[in-house]
């Protein structure tokens, strides 16, 4: 069992394992069934940025941007090349308020060299585990679950295939 990073807005939250894998996260609300709920389940879905090297040989860590919930986890590769993925859900005032969206971001970066990385995004429609449907955009993937959708977007090049594995 991997540790877990918390980060949240306190209108949704989200555990982040030490391999930088959203492994918990309810959506569109906290009591909402799970999306991706692996840290129960190996079929329970996930959001995982990885490297193709066998998970062993590879280093992590996790740490917190100072008096935020931003988590930010560096990974580094047995050949020296390193990433970083950095995980939050905004919080802002507008208007005179507090701003609470239901998004999560996730910023992948390049340390040193050109490290190989693999995202895996597989959310389920809650309890019974059943694969999201999806379906593609432009400029992004988009899941149907449960009547909402969930939508991933990215800035990869297009000849970066997405598929559904």
């Amino acid at each position: 069992m991997h540790p877990y990073g918390l980060i949240d807005n306190c209108q949704i939250s989200a555990l982040i394992s030490d391999q930088g894998s959203i492994d918990w996260l309810c959506l569109p609300r906290p009591d909402s069934p799970p999306v991706f709920g692996r840290i129960l389940d190996p079929e329970g879905g996930h959001y995982s940025v990885s490297s193709p090297a066998s998970p062993e040989k590879v280093a992590t860590t996790q740490r917190y941007l100072p008096n935020t919930t931003t988590l930010v986890t560096t990974v580094s590769l047995p050949n020296g090349d390193s990433f970083q993925i950095t995980d939050f859900c905004p919080r802002f005032e507008q208007y005179g308020r507090i701003y609470r969206p239901a998004v999560l971001f996730r910023m992948v970066v390049p340390l040193i060299g050109a490290p190989s990385i693999r995202v895996c995004c597989r959310p389920v429609s809650g309890w019974g585990k059943e694969p999201a449907r999806l379906i593609h955009g432009s400029s992004h993937v988009r899941y149907d679950i449960r009547g909402e959708t969930l939508r991933l977007l990215t800035k990869m090049p297009s000849r970066i295939s997405v598929r559904n594995l």
